[in-house]
């Protein structure tokens, strides 16, 4: 089992061919999804097959929702995976490739 921390973005409407300058805009909040992978299923590091990510019970959210009011710039926040008290992963959003406004700007283009 192979851990990864992530920030999730819950969007509170809608959003089609949204601009990055307006995209927090659609934003409810945020909260932390833990994204699974079994490695026994890797055949490729650089693309994980259907097998590696998507089982039941992975990639699961919360427990909490942070109201987007509360947070006003998801790129700032620090992210740590502990396990078993030790922590096993840290980043930062502020080191993300692409900020959340532009992900919500792509993502709303086609989906």
């Amino acid at each position: 089992m192979h851990y990864e921390c992530e920030l999730a973005v819950v969007l509170g409407r809608t959003a089609r061919q949204v601009k990055a300058a307006d995209a927090l805009a659609v934003v409810a909040g945020y909260t932390i999804a833990n994204d699974y992978a079994v490695r026994d299923h890797l055949e490729n590091w650089y693309r994980p097959n259907l097998r590696v990510k998507n089982r039941d019970g992975g990639t699961v959210l919360g427990p909490w929702l942070v109201s987007a009011d509360e947070l006003p710039d998801p790129q700032a926040l620090a992210l740590r995976t502990r396990v078993n008290g030790r922590v096993t992963q840290q980043g930062h959003t502020g080191h993300m490739v692409h900020t959340v406004a532009a992900l919500i700007e792509y993502l709303s283009g086609f989906m």
